[in-house]
């Protein structure tokens, strides 16, 4: 799933909540039993995809809202329910996992292990450390977007074809692939003894690229 700004996700849980309150409006029953079939089904079904497209996928509100096969009008407060309180943790700041916090620190480490190393005029061990970094981000990236990290016989996916698949995925856009695929480059190349293909700067600029990139994409 594509990482969207806390903000962008309380402005669509907002629009669901909106729906539902404009047909409490309207309902002479509190449980809405007297409007439209069509306009229940509809609200529900908004609810219930707009859970599934917002929270993480492992998280107890995707869960829940599986598990909530009431008739519709019961159905509805409880999906109601759901979103309120995804609305809220978001708006909290609560939603970032522990996984997920564990991870960036980890490849933090990493990446500043990365720069002392250039700073020491290491940039060909920097340029396989970083890209070391980018390829298990990627990785966990796969695993939280529900892509899977091997191939039919077992064996690992080079981290190109991750790439490609966390695009197919809708994790990011194609503009951040071909970012990462000159990145996987410069990896490449200097795991390959191919020094003179690109230099200091570049491995500088891709350290804070990469960092970057994780921020904004935590797995």
């Amino acid at each position: 799933m594509a990482q969207l700004d806390p903000s962008a996700v309380v402005k669509q849980l907002d629009v669901l909540l909106a729906a539902y309150a404009d047909m409490q409006v309207r309902a002479k029953h509190d449980d809405l039993s007297d409007l439209p079939d069509y306009e229940m089904d509809e609200l529900s079904n908004r609810l219930y995809a707009g859970v599934l497209r917002l929270a993480p996928s492992s998280s107890p509100y995707v869960e829940q809202a599986k598990v909530t096969t009431a008739t519709t009008h019961v159905r509805i407060p409880k999906l109601v329910g759901i979103v309120r309180a995804m609305k809220a943790d978001i708006s909290a700041g609560w939603l970032t996992t522990v996984e997920e916090l564990l991870h960036a620190d980890t490849f933090a480490d990493f990446l500043d292990q990365a720069s002392e190393l250039l700073g020491k005029g290491y940039k060909d061990a920097a340029a396989v450390l970083t890209g070391g970094v980018l390829e298990a981000h990627l990785r966990a990236l796969c695993v939280k977007c529900g892509v899977t990290t091997d191939l039919p016989n077992g064996s690992p996916k080079k981290a190109t074809l991750l790439n490609a698949d966390l695009v197919k995925a809708t994790a990011y856009n194609t503009i951040q692939s071909k970012a990462i695929e000159s990145w996987l480059a410069i990896r490449n190349a200097a795991a390959h003894g191919e020094y003179t293909k690109y230099d200091a700067a570049g491995v500088s600029n891709m350290i804070m690229a990469i960092e970057s990139f994780i921020a904004v994409n935590p797995a």
